[in-house]
């Protein structure tokens, strides 16, 4: 049920709506955002998901369950509290942890790539797994029944092949395989995300690619309203998620210990990154043109299920 509460009736509001470009509106977020997910489904309940441009980026890569700490847990309950105050017609429950979102964001990708109309509806399936029924999005079978409430089963018939939206038939295997290599789109929205001081490195947040203005945090249905107008310029609120980098492990010199690049990670940690820089480099330590590309470590237990081979982390 639609719940907008202004002045006028709710379907004259939703025609206004309806009749505006809101093609200009890019929104950022994350699957494992509590503020991101709320209002995702405002979104949905006013049938303007495909409507804008949902860029997802993944605001704390290092997650993981093992580095899930009680001061995470408060943190993630406070969240879920604020959605009750700030979005009370958002069905909402608290999982019991907060999942890595890599995978399950790359899964949203490739969908993108041979079946962007469903991406949407794949989105959707996604925030509701973790935020209604708290389930893992870092784990196989939960991407796998999310594709198959999104109407994607097709993707997961083995030995049979896909029409893509290009008319290409496609493997499944082919199509796992698009999970391994982050997409270049994904890359560029994370460094925009990270690096525009005006974003604050916060979601949710809206940006009006016409006049720049910003939405940052989850608004209440009269702000959001109002913004998507073009009546409201600016606007701030502390119900956000931000950033939490991830940590980093820089090797110098050679490492006869070190036989390949899947293995060594977890060595180190089971959520972080390893850089390698050759003895006496004089290259920035944390330029990413140096060694080894950033390795997202998290994500790897878990995709053999999927037969990742070309990704070089099956077990």
């Amino acid at each position: 049920m639609l719940s907008l509460c202004l002045t006028v009736s709710n379907l004259d509001n939703l025609s206004v709506l309806h009749e505006e470009d809101l093609g200009k509106f890019v929104v950022y977020g994350d699957l494992n955002c509590p503020f991101c997910f709320a209002l995702h489904e405002r979104f949905n309940s006013w049938d303007l998901l495909s409507r804008v441009e949902w860029r997802l980026i993944v605001h704390a890569p290092e997650l993981s369950e093992a580095a899930f700490s009680l001061e995470d847990e408060s943190l993630l309950a406070n969240e879920v509290f604020a959605i009750h105050h700030r979005a009370p017609d958002v069905a909402v429950s608290l999982p019991r942890r907060r999942p890595g979102s890599s995978l399950a964001t790359r899964l949203v990708m490739a969908i993108s790539q041979y079946a962007s109309d469903k991406a949407p509806e794949l989105r959707l399936a996604l925030y509701r797994a973790l935020w209604q029924n708290g389930l893992d999005l870092s784990q196989p079978d939960v991407l796998e029944t999310s594709l198959r409430e999104a109407g994607l089963g097709k993707f997961l018939d083995l030995d049979s092949k896909t029409e893509t939206s290009n008319g290409n038939p496609m493997e499944r295997w082919e199509f796992w395989k698009l999970l391994g290599p982050e997409p270049k789109e994904l890359i560029l929205w994370q460094n925009r995300w990270e690096t525009d001081e005006s974003f604050d490195r916060r979601i949710p947040l809206i940006e009006n690619t016409q006049t720049n203005a910003l939405l940052l945090g989850l608004p209440s249905e009269e702000a959001l309203y109002q913004f998507l107008l073009s009546r409201r310029a600016h606007f701030v609120n502390d119900d956000v998620c931000v950033f939490q980098p991830r940590p980093v492990v820089m090797v110098f010199g050679k490492r006869p210990w070190m036989t390949d690049s899947v293995r060594t990670p977890k060595l180190f940690t089971t959520a972080g990154e390893i850089r390698t820089v050759p003895t006496g480099s004089s290259a920035d330590p944390a330029s990413s043109n140096t060694g080894i590309r950033s390795i997202p470590i998290g994500d790897f237990p878990g995709l053999s299920l999927l037969k990742l081979g070309s990704m070089g982390a099956t077990q």
